[in-house]
């Protein structure tokens, strides 16, 4: 189940680099509605109309968290428009029907969420009331939608899905993605309290897809907290434990305190199942106070409860006792009997619902009806009149057929134009990386002033590449390096760009140009920047490299590397100079500082640096590995030659060896002749 579901999650989870993209994608939506609350707050200090007003309060109550600021914006929203609906002609009455209806169904959620389902009911039923006099079918949907969460929280699931079904035809049919995501998701809930967890499992996927497609960072925060509950139940604790480290990192990104209060709450539920009472009770804590501060009921009741059984693991049984008192009194105050008595007398009330259910129901009864006799009538003209229209018969067949096959090559013709249209949108960003990232490389004219008698062979696996060559000229000294990144294409370009920026940062901003320091701060500005500490779910990416400092005044060489070595040719013997076997980035074995090696050199040596995509192709007649044995003795051979002639040498091996195989990976090969 768990390789069924990660298999809709490829643009954000499947690969570790990425999960850098998922951080800055969210980290830009975030700023960019903390920008859009702002921009609105500046448009109301205008002398703006009244419908511009209206439609900036409810977008304000949309948008902002805090309780007192929303009801503030709502509230306006309903006295503006209560005050000007009456005298408005046709037009503008129905923009204010249309706004006093939303922010009805606003008003609904708050109180249902604050456990007050009497009062969401009776607001709701007025919101939808306008929405059928105005004929807003997207009202409605909405409307239904979140009276369906009512039964829910009132365990009254039949009565929810037969709601949230009426919502997502009209949703599906006007084509509103986040709606229907919402839905979904709903539907997903349901389905899980039932135990049917493989369509609950289809739900989510369902509801995520279309989340990650609109890069809805509120909703996809949603998204993995119904994971992380889907998993936690069914005792996935691998999955489980992911998911809600993850949505805690969203919600702290986005500063949400309702996505706060539950992620802490996931969070030291996990510690909890791992006996690490400090951690537990140190999330719980968070989360309870969160959910105190904002007044949800369901949150205060799931916190509670953690925090009653973390009590009695610490044995302090007067808490314990306290916290518990507080998760009864939430428990009742969700499904009391008044508010489940309340929720069925507004279902009497509610005559909206019955009939359009029981409409529907007719309608398909009906709808079978006239299909059964359509089909009886067809089979009674057919047997009347086959001798007479055989011919005709067979001739409509053939036209029906040709028909159905050019409308056939018609949908194929447009879908293959609408994939290559994808493809080419898709390429054309690709390649718009590719500068980028070429323009962050080194110069050619670059290269030959550093070092004049050198070569670099460069061939990417994709259009971008997770290696890089990176060269400097420092206090009299010359430096380059051979760097092969975790990762290819567009994982592995993320990781190139910061390493790139990185080696700038401490060669030429601070200075350093010893090899194995070098090493050993790159390291550390990995490990910190991608918050590398070894727990659960995180991610392992960083880089292997070999490292040279040309001292000219000295005729020396200084080398450090990482898991890649230097191979240093004089008078037709190679001397191989081996790395540490470490990478440069967060490491499961014994980190040790990295070390250096300093070669005196002689007129006419040749030293080598590479990365592993040379030796590791398959190719040639059996469709093996190339290995590095193999290029050591070209590169041995090909000492009398000029070394671009060299470069053109290894590229003829390459491609003649890969021949129509493809590539697996990035080549990197860097030549120096002293």
């Amino acid at each position: 189940m768990w390789e069924d579901v990660t298999s809709i999650y490829n643009p954000i989870f499947s690969m570790k680099a990425n999960r850098i993209l998922f951080f800055l994608i969210l980290s830009f939506i975030y700023l960019l509605s903390k920008s859009q609350v702002g921009s609105l707050k500046n448009l109301l200090r205008n002398n703006l109309n009244d419908t511009h007003r209206v439609t900036i309060y409810l977008a304000l109550a949309e948008q902002i968290e805090d309780e007192a600021q929303w009801t503030a914006y709502n509230d306006s929203a309903l006295l503006l428009i209560n005050s000007k609906i009456e005298k408005a002609d046709v037009k503008l009455k129905y923009f204010y029907n249309k706004a006093l209806a939303s922010a009805y169904n606003n008003k609904g959620y708050y109180f249902d969420f604050h456990g007050k389902q009497e009062a969401a009911l009776d607001i709701y039923l007025q919101g939808l009331k306008i929405s059928e006099e105005i004929k807003d079918e997207l009202a409605q949907a909405k409307v239904i939608n979140n009276i369906a969460m009512v039964y829910r929280n009132q365990a009254e699931y039949a009565s929810a899905l037969k709601y949230l079904n009426v919502a997502s035809i009209i949703f599906n049919k006007k084509g509103y993605k986040s709606e229907l995501a919402t839905v979904y998701n709903n539907i997903g809930h349901i389905n899980q309290t039932l135990k049917k967890y493989d369509d609950a499992i289809k739900n989510f996927r369902l509801s995520t897809q279309i989340r990650i497609e609109l890069k809805d960072s509120l909703n996809i925060l949603n998204s993995l907290h119904s994971l992380f509950i889907l998993y936690y139940t069914t005792k996935q604790i691998d999955s489980s434990c992911f998911y809600s480290l993850k949505a805690m990192e969203l919600a702290e990104i986005l500063k949400t305190n309702k996505g706060r209060s539950a992620s802490y709450t996931y969070v030291g539920q996990m510690y909890l199942d791992k006996n690490n009472i400090e951690r537990a009770n140190e999330y719980a804590t968070k989360g309870l106070e969160l959910a105190e501060k904002l007044g949800y009921p369901e949150y205060i009741k799931r916190a509670s409860l953690l925090m009653t059984e973390v009590y009695l693991r610490k044995r302090n049984f007067e808490k314990a006792f306290y916290t518990y008192k507080l998760f009864n009194k939430m428990r009742d105050s969700i499904a009391n009997t008044e508010n489940k008595t309340a929720a069925i007398k507004q279902n009497l009330k509610s005559e909206y619902e019955k009939e359009k259910i029981a409409v529907q129901k007719e309608q398909e009864k009906k709808n079978i009806i006239e299909q059964g006799e359509k089909r009886r009538k067809n089979i009674i003209i057919f047997i009347t009149t086959l001798v007479g229209v055989l011919v005709f018969i067979f001739a409509v067949i053939i036209l029906k057929r040709y028909k159905i096959t050019q409308l056939q090559k018609q949908i194929i013709e447009t879908q293959k134009n609408d994939v290559d249209e994808k493809q080419k949108e898709i390429v054309d960003s690709i390649n718009y990386a590719k500068r980028i990232q070429e323009a962050l490389l080194p110069a050619k004219e670059i290269k030959y002033k550093i070092f004049p008698d050198a070569f670099v062979l460069f061939q990417p696996k994709d259009i971008v590449s997770g290696d890089f060559y990176w060269f400097a000229e420092k206090n009299n000294k010359r430096l380059i390096a051979a760097v092969d990144c975790t990762g290819h294409g567009v994982p592995g370009a993320f990781m190139s760009m910061i390493g790139n920026t990185f080696l700038n940062e401490i060669v030429n901003v601070r200075g350093i140009t010893n090899p194995a320091e070098i090493l050993n701060q790159l390291r550390q500005q990995i490990i910190t920047s991608l918050k590398q500490t070894g727990s659960c779910g995180e991610n392992k990416d960083g880089m292997d490299i070999s490292l040279l400092c040309f001292d000219d005044k000295k005729n020396s060489v200084e080398f450090a590397g990482a898991n890649n070595p230097l191979w240093l040719i004089r008078a037709g013997n190679c001397f191989e100079y081996k790395a540490d076997k470490q990478p440069v980035g967060y490491y499961l074995g014994k980190t040790v500082p990295f070390k250096n090696v300093n070669i005196p050199l002689q007129k006419g040596d040749v030293l080598y640096i590479f990365t592993d995509g040379f030796a590791d192709q398959f190719g040639g007649e059996k469709g093996k590995k190339f290995k590095y044995k193999n290029l050591k003795d070209i590169l041995i051979a090909a000492q009398a030659m000029p070394m671009q002639e060299q470069e053109e040498q290894l590229l003829k091996t390459f491609n003649d060896w890969k021949n129509n195989l493809e590539q697996v990976d990035d080549v990197c090969v860097i030549g120096i002749r002293v």
